[in-house]
């Protein structure tokens, strides 16, 4: 992962089609990681994308972390391995999960 000031100002004037972004953690709508600096970078990358993924394992849902930096109701879709019916259910009403 690269993040940081040099990363922000490259990532502010690119434009993607997809992102796929990984999380520490997520909890109600929140997306969150453990630190600030890498949060903006993830935040522009996000901001910057036509299309954008979040990829989370099980582990990480319904955690909490330090930094918020993304909305899961402003993804394209969640990708995890999670099964829970009622997660997924409750998740599902807001974006796709696969």
């Amino acid at each position: 992962a690269f993040f940081g000031d040099m990363a922000n100002k490259i990532l502010a004037d690119i434009r993607f089609g997809k992102a796929f972004i990984g999380a520490n953690a997520v909890k109600e709508d929140r997306i969150m990681t453990a630190t600030l600096a890498e949060g903006t970078t993830q935040q522009i990358a996000l901001h910057n994308s036509s299309e954008r993924y979040l990829l989370v394992d099980s582990s990480k849902l319904d955690c909490e972390d330090f930094y918020t930096f993304f909305s899961l109701n402003k993804l394209t879709a969640l990708i995890t391995d999670q099964t829970d019916a009622e997660f997924n259910k409750s998740i599902s009403a807001t974006i796709p999960i696969y």
